[in-house]
């Protein structure tokens, strides 16, 4: 008996969990529909090892992108043309200690399919966080940094991915 009210106990809450998560907007991200050519992507860079074309790599592929490293196989060419991270004091506490930091990461890219028309013109696209830091906690400071560049390398692949689903609704538009 108590066994069966615990586990409608557990059943309600995850029941009211999950409604709770669906009303305030909570869905889980379907694979962007992208246009043909963009089915097999070189990207083109002088920077392969960054971190954010790793990430940008890894968000291509779970969206059934083919990333190959031979340009001549692809059907689109996505040229990273440059990434660029600044951090800047925003504020000032006092005695000399260092209060918010302005990070913020830009990365300009443009994409051409295998012909070298151009499907999407120099584009940029930037994300930026503030992080508070002082003297005496620059070890959970520098950690937080690294954690808010990498939440900032994420939504600025999320938004090349948008950019690039862009592409084909313009394509399937400009054909209706």
């Amino acid at each position: 008996m108590i066994r069966t009210y615990t586990h409608r106990f557990f059943f309600s809450c995850i029941l009211l969990l999950s409604l709770s998560m669906t009303a305030c907007g909570f869905h889980l991200r379907k694979p962007q529909q992208l246009a043909p050519e963009l089915s097999v992507v070189y990207i083109q860079t002088s920077t392969p090892n960054d971190p954010f074309i790793q990430v940008l790599s890894r968000l291509l592929l779970a969206n059934g992108v083919q990333l190959t490293s031979a340009s001549s196989f692809a059907s689109s060419t996505l040229r990273i043309l440059s990434i660029q991270q600044n951090n800047n004091l925003s504020a000032l506490q006092g005695a000399a200690e260092a209060g918010q930091y302005l990070t913020s990461l830009t990365v300009s890219f443009s994409v051409a399919d295998s012909s070298g028309h151009v499907l999407l013109a120099p584009t940029s696209v930037t994300r930026s966080a503030t992080y508070s830091n002082n003297a005496t906690q620059v070890l959970s400071a520098n950690s937080m940094a690294n954690q808010l560049t990498i939440q900032l390398q994420q939504q600025l692949a999320q938004a090349i991915l948008q950019q690039l689903a862009s592409i084909h609704s313009a394509q399937t538009n400009s054909h209706s």
